[in-house]
């Protein structure tokens, strides 16, 4: 019998003599739940764990209780024989939602490109349902400072950018190249003065989004530093400006 509900008719025989027929619907779930697409905390990471989640609905294919879900990543639609991410649910119901995370350990090891996160749930009568899966990008590969433009060139402490006074002005052309067809959009770009100093440090200038670049797939970014950042050249000196992205 397929999944779904099914008569089953009854009448009982006496001296024969057969009594009235009566019937009872009977469910049949030979078919495991529904695993609906899942929704991925992010779609492009490098080193850190991925959290994920998803509703597993067995309504439609035997109404039976969703107990279970798992997931893995890469290879295909069949379970590995390691390697299963084991899933929390909110089960046993048969509508329930799922949840998990591919460890850091696991992303960690992946190679630079798109992979696959397969998903799968599991009714009460132990029955697997169809996998689904979802695509997601290791990136490897860091942005790129193309060019650094200041104005002016140079001062002596009191030339400053016309464009805004008591300052130096940096322009940089940044871009995310493209590897192994992933590429991720610029979330920070910072301007050093004298030294190159990490993300958030003390001494550097978060730079702002200008528009495009003049290359194809570059962005213009741009920043004022104050005058007072050089204060300490007493003579003559080259300055080396960095622009971290």
């Amino acid at each position: 019998l397929a999944t779904g509900q099914h008569q089953l008719f009854i009448r009982g025989l006496s001296n024969g003599v057969w009594g009235p027929v009566r019937s009872v619907l009977v469910n049949v779930d030979n078919t495991g739940p529904v695993t609906m697409a899942p929704v991925l905390k992010s779609t492009t990471l490098n080193s850190t764990a991925l959290a994920f989640s998803t509703t597993v609905d067995d309504t439609t294919t035997g109404a039976s209780n969703v107990v279970a879900a798992r997931a893995w990543v890469d290879g295909t639609a069949t379970p590995p024989a390691t390697g299963l991410i084991t899933m929390s649910t909110n089960g046993p119901r048969i509508v329930a939602s799922a949840s998990g995370v591919v460890p850091a350990a696991t992303i960690a090891a992946l190679a630079e490109g798109t992979h696959t996160l397969w998903l799968q749930g599991q009714d009460s009568l132990g029955q697997w349902g169809s996998p689904v899966s979802a695509a997601f990008k290791i990136d490897l590969t860091a942005p790129v400072t193309q060019s650094i433009a200041i104005t002016p060139s140079a001062t002596n402490g009191t030339g400053t950018n016309p464009a805004v006074p008591g300052t130096i002005g940096i322009t940089a052309q940044v871009m995310d190249p493209v590897s192994n067809g992933v590429s991720s959009p610029i979330s920070v770009v910072e301007a050093y003065l004298g030294n190159v100093l990490p993300s958030g440090s003390i001494g550097g200038v978060q730079m702002s989004l200008a528009g495009p670049g003049s290359a194809p797939g570059t962005y213009k970014y741009m920043a004022n530093v104050p005058l007072s950042w050089i204060a300490g050249y007493k003579t003559s000196a080259v300055v080396p400006v960095y622009v971290v992205a």
